[in-house]
């Protein structure tokens, strides 16, 4: 868990920041990444991926954020 937050806290992005098509991307290429900058086995990007997009989702949802979607869809 305190990696996680740590990941978090690293490169926090505003939800409306994720609407922008370059910025979504930026976003999910860094998962392919682990910490320390080599790169994340294929499992690890996938679990990161659907977290992400779960997590989009439940903004769309909660705060009704159609921005969002547009990280739904790209890759």
């Amino acid at each position: 868990m305190r990696n996680i937050l740590h990941w978090v806290s690293k490169a926090p992005r505003l939800l409306a920041d994720l609407a922008e098509p370059a910025m979504a991307r930026a976003v999910l290429d860094s998962l392919k990444l682990r910490l320390d900058g080599t790169a994340a086995a294929a499992e690890s990007v996938r679990r990161k991926r659907r977290t992400l997009v779960n997590a989009a989702n439940y903004a769309v949802d909660l705060k009704g954020c159609v921005k969002a979607r547009s990280l739904l869809f790209a890759g």
